[in-house]
């Protein structure tokens, strides 16, 4: 029991990274472009994010669910997230939460599971990697392939629906540049542990008027599906192989700007925080 929630652990992590990826660089059609533009202008964001994991782990099946809420400000960089986790392995949910804040032009993460906290700190070379706003214009920036599926409603408002592709190339290389991977201990993972990733099916719903985006929904299953299998079978699986049945992570952009409330962190999470390591 206590390796299969060892290995649920590791695969969401894997999985996160993907969310704290740095910014980059690509061709986007013009509509994308309208959507980065209207992006840029937002300096605090409260999203709900939700992931969905299937895995089987040496013939059996397990599956997790994780939702929780991301407040984060741009400049100066500020965050809180509150996460709530629950997996077939256990009837008990666990719950999590992290503050975020720069000092000393370094990252500094008060994160709480169950009880306590801890305090880990990071070099940085690029503060705006850590950023939600920041990680999906890794996925617009490199869009390929997005057409205009129709317009719906969400929340009482006239939304676009786009579905395309971000490409695994440039996936692969931001990941492998970005403080987070550099930062941990990467000499336990393969080389190759983020080669030959495929492109990511996202879907996409945008405000009609202002096309700021509402709506995010990454379909990670077939990249994870590599990744996992590049894993499987190292030390950091110990010797278990395992598939990725599912991977599904959606985030929704509930407030913007004013209307987002200041992340406080308390006196007592910076004083009782224990400092840990990557």
């Amino acid at each position: 029991m206590k390796k299969i929630k060892s290995y649920l652990g590791l695969t969401v992590a894997v999985c996160l990274v993907f969310a704290l990826a740095a910014c980059s660089s690509g061709n986007q059609d013009q509509i994308i472009q309208k959507v980065i533009d209207a992006y840029d202008g937002i300096n605090k964001t409260e999203t709900a994010i939700d992931l969905a994991v299937e895995l089987s782990v040496s013939g059996q099946t397990m599956s997790m669910t994780s939702a929780g809420t991301i407040i984060e400000q741009r400049n100066p960089l500020l965050g809180y997230v509150n996460m709530e986790i629950k997996t077939s392995a256990s009837s008990a949910a666990i719950k999590s939460e992290s503050y975020v804040e720069m000092q000393d032009n370094k990252l500094v993460c008060y994160t709480s599971v169950g009880e306590g906290w801890q305090k880990i700190t990071t070099e940085l070379t690029n503060s705006s990697q850590f950023l939600q706003t920041e990680n999906m214009n890794v996925y617009l920036k490199n869009a390929k392939s997005f057409k205009e599926i129709g317009v719906e409603q969400i929340g009482g408002r006239d939304v676009i629906k786009l579905e395309g592709l971000v490409t695994g190339s440039s996936i692969e290389e931001v990941i492998k540049n970005s403080d987070f991977f550099k930062g941990s201990d990467s000499s336990t993972l393969p080389a190759n542990t983020f080669s030959n990733l495929g492109d990511m099916p996202m879907t996409l719903w945008v405000d009609k008027t202002s096309y700021l985006p509402v709506k995010f929904e990454c379909n990670l299953t077939d990249i994870m599906k590599t990744v996992l299998k590049n894993l499987s079978g190292t030390p950091s699986m110990g010797g278990v192989e395992i598939v990725a049945n599912k991977y599904l992570m959606t985030m929704t952009i509930l407030k913007t700007n004013d209307d987002v409330a200041d992340v406080v962190i308390p006196d007592e999470v910076r004083t009782s925080a224990t400092e840990t390591a990557i």
